[in-house]
């Protein structure tokens, strides 16, 4: 007898189909990344009779399209041509208005665009210019001062105005920023604007807030989109760690929740329609301006005014479409709009929300039928905005954070009651001080679920791929999804599995695609202007420094197979050797550290609270410190600490850890090579050394202070003798590596390798040789 078949509830997500704003859409940032790309390929002198002939090609294809109705295939076309031509109009706008900059200082009057950042000598303002030929135009100023500034404020200066350096030209042509430039003694003045009233009720919902605890840092940054410290949090690793960085950026996450609340209100009140729709419209422009003008919120609000327009003139709303507009609107206003971070993100997050979490979230309803339809959705949102959004932040932050779709659960409600807690104490505040505690008291809760992330092992992983690998990968396995359209029926749960088992490998795919050589070896790790080198032997890793990048540590960190650091030994305090310490935690298990003997019992605050930073990661148990005669055995290398004898320079390149390191690759007790390691120790530190007959020729030699001036004489280099040297550097203004150290090193007929040149260098030994490997090879 056959047994009875259960019937299957039908198919309830129906595979939407792709408008022709979408379409149109993804054409024009096409055309904008085209347009980069032909404007540095033509002469300048031929850009401006291009750019005119462009628009009357222009021009004529879409009058041509409006007359003959053709198909979508053809607007796409012709969308594409718009973008190139915006793109290249833009750019060419920006070196027009470089040539024609008056050479002296003059007065101008600047209106900020976005709050001031701080810097490493003061701060850094994008303004935009308010008055003069220049008008219009966007200039980064700095400051040799740290100052309290925002956006909407308005600055009267003195000021030298410069085209960008070779160097930065690209960075200022993508912020569409047209000059730099110093201000000082600059007076600040009202912001005279209809948007005036916003500006000021903005600082005063600051001044409410407050500043010094890390819960006002988070209020600022969540409530307004004031995110001046957050960066700088002790808690804002944790954030990235656990995949909620999203949460702390005001974005339309943040304004879907706040006009949620709002539109609800409207309806309760039987607000009528029409005024219903121009009071939420109203709305979305003043809580844009409050917290920021922030790309994403921008995005979100033009994308709920198409949405609530379509209502108002009774038309069936697409999210979809109301995204393609959306984008083509912010295009056509800014198409530099498209190199910007939060605006990829931002468009890619919610393109895989609105095509794919009701697919997604009937497959979890399938398959998991007993899970609470929140949490269920809540997972079905996290994955399907991953699906765009993934390649980009691991191509950019080299982070896949394995927990985010469970941390989304609890943290997305939390926020929720957060914001509006927050928005009502903030302008009650005044009256009933008491509450601002209490708002505290709910903050620190979720600056704690925060930081428990940064505790569980592998909570985040580094990956090294690229957005040219990995987006056009997504992107085919998105349209796969897309045919297919499948629902998890019983006899398709096994082709459900194979997919899950298929997004691993091509995980596994994005770790390891570019992975570097196993075994012993050292590997010179490319993390910019810093130091950082694994050694690796016997299955355990040392690693010596770390930088301050934590993007280009994780990716090399995953170019090089390492999940598990055994010891990291911090040569000196400076941020450029020890600055991502921290980012290890959640990522990488990190087992011990070793630092210099007495760096807490020195008067220098930034010293004491390494130590302090240091001992909270690990436990005051797996700090060790090192001194003059100790020495470290690792596999293959022994480490005989020569400097410091005593901590005297507050911690700085004079007091670095100083190393020998031998070599026995085959463990008969000789040794076969030999190497010297003294973090940003310069010349007279190695002089001192040399005196007291504790250097010695060596095959392999790490150069101390990226190559500096004063890093090593010719005298040094013959004492040392170097076969390889090996800089760690990258972009920077003080010249490193100099001419100098250079010229001492190929004195001696030194190999010279560095990693803003080279990427991470790999040197692998046996008893006879030493092979020395680059990322970018020679």
């Amino acid at each position: 007898m056959r047994g009875t078949r259960e019937r299957r509830r039908p198919l309830q997500s129906m595979r939407p189909s792709i408008p022709a704003p979408c379409v149109l859409a993804a054409a024009s940032v096409v055309g904008v990344f085209a347009g980069e790309w032909l404007y540095a390929l033509i002469p300048s002198e031929h850009l401006l009779f291009l750019a005119v002939g462009g628009a009357v090609l222009v021009a004529g294809v879409l009058a041509a399209l409006f007359l003959k109705r053709k198909n979508l295939v053809h607007w796409a076309l012709a969308f594409v041509l718009i973008g190139a031509l915006l793109g290249m109009v833009q750019l060419l706008t920006l070196d027009h208005a470089r040539e024609g900059v008056s050479k002296g200082s003059e007065h101008y009057v600047f209106e900020l665009f976005e709050d001031a950042k701080e810097s490493t000598f003061g701060s850094q303002l994008i303004a935009t210019i308010s008055s003069g030929p220049q008008a219009g135009k966007r200039v980064m100023l700095f400051t040799n001062e740290k100052v309290e500034l925002y956006s909407g404020d308005v600055l009267e200066a003195d000021c030298v105005l410069s085209a960008p350096k070779e160097e930065y030209l690209a960075y200022y042509d993508q912020k569409n920023i047209a000059f730099s430039g110093s201000v000082s003694g600059f007076q600040a003045s009202e912001n005279q604007t209809l948007l005036s009233p916003l500006y000021q009720l903005r600082k005063q919902l600051l001044v409410v807030i407050g500043t010094g605890s890390d819960e006002q840092t988070l209020l600022r940054a969540i409530l307004l989109g004031e995110r001046t410290r957050l960066f700088d949090a002790s808690f804002y690793h944790s954030i990235k760690v656990a995949g909620l960085a999203h949460l702390v950026a005001v974005s339309g996450a943040h304004l879907v929740i706040v006009t949620g609340f709002v539109t609800l209100l409207l309806k309760k009140l039987r607000v009528p329609r029409k005024l219903s729709v121009a009071l939420q419209t109203l709305f979305l422009m003043s809580y844009v301006v409050l917290v920021g003008f922030p790309v994403s919120c921008i995005r979100a609000a033009i994308m709920s005014g198409v949405t609530l327009f379509a209502l108002l003139a009774k038309r069936r709303s697409s999210s979809i479409s109301a995204l393609g507009i959306t984008v083509m609107a912010m295009v056509a206003f800014d198409p530099s709009v498209v190199y910007q971070l939060s605006f990829q993100l931002s468009v890619a997050a919610t393109l895989g929300i609105v095509v794919f979490m009701p697919l997604l979230n009937e497959w979890f309803l399938d398959l998991f039928p007993h899970v609470l339809q929140f949490a269920r959705e809540s997972i079905s949102m996290t994955f399907a905005a991953l699906v765009f959004s993934l390649p980009i932040s691991a191509a950019q932050f080299s982070l896949a954070p394995l927990l985010s779709p469970l941390a989304n659960i609890v943290a997305t409600p939390y926020l929720s009651l957060l914001l509006m807690m927050g928005f009502a104490v903030m302008f009650v505040a005044p009256f009933m001080p008491g509450l601002l505690g209490l708002l505290s008291v709910a903050t620190s809760g979720l600056i704690a679920f925060f930081s428990a992330f940064e505790a569980i092992p592998f909570a985040s992983i580094p990956i090294s791929t690229t957005m040219s690998f990995a987006f056009p990968l997504a992107l085919g396995l998105a349209a796969l999804l897309w045919v297919w359209w499948p629902r998890p029926a019983r006899h398709k749960r096994a082709v459900a599995a194979c997919s899950v088992v298929l997004s691993a490998l091509v995980i596994a795919c994005c770790l390891f695609l570019n992975a570097g050589a196993r075994g012993d070896r050292i590997v010179m790790l490319n993390v910019g202007q810093g130091d950082s080198f694994a050694f690796m032997s016997g299955g355990k890793t040392l690693l010596v420094d770390t930088g301050n990048e934590a993007e280009m540590l994780y990716a090399a960190l995953a170019r090089n197979n390492i999940s598990k650091i055994d010891v990291v030994l911090i040569t000196h305090p400076d941020d450029d050797h020890c600055g991502n310490l921290q980012a290890l935690g959640g990522v990488v298990e990190v087992d011990q550290v070793f630092i210099a003997e007495g760096l807490d019992e020195i008067g220098d605050a930034g010293a004491k609270d390494f130590v302090s930073l240091v001992r909270n990661m690990v436990g005051e148990q797996k700090v060790v410190e090192l001194n003059r005669g100790d020495t470290v055995q690792l596999g293959m290398f022994t480490f005989h600490i020569i400097a410091p004898v005593q901590v005297e320079h507050e911690g700085g390149n004079e007091d670095s850890i100083c190393f020998n390191v031998h070599i026995d690759c085959d463990g008969d007790g000789a040794i076969d090579w030999r190497g010297f390691f003294c973090g940003d120790a310069e010349a007279e530190v190695l002089e001192e050394l040399n005196e007291e007959h504790l250097l010695e020729s060596v095959d392999l030699y790490k150069v101390g202070h990226h190559g500096s001036r004063k890093a090593i004489t010719p005298e040094l280099a013959r004492v040392l003798s170097p076969k390889v040297s090996l800089i760690g550097v990258g972009k920077n203004s003080y010249g490193h590596p100099t001419d100098d150290a250079l010229s001492a090193l190929e004195s001696v007929g030194s190999e010279v390798y560095r990693t803003d040149q080279d990427g991470d260098v790999v040197c692998t030994f046996s008893p006879d040789t030493i092979t020395v490997d680059s990322q970018n090879k020679r």
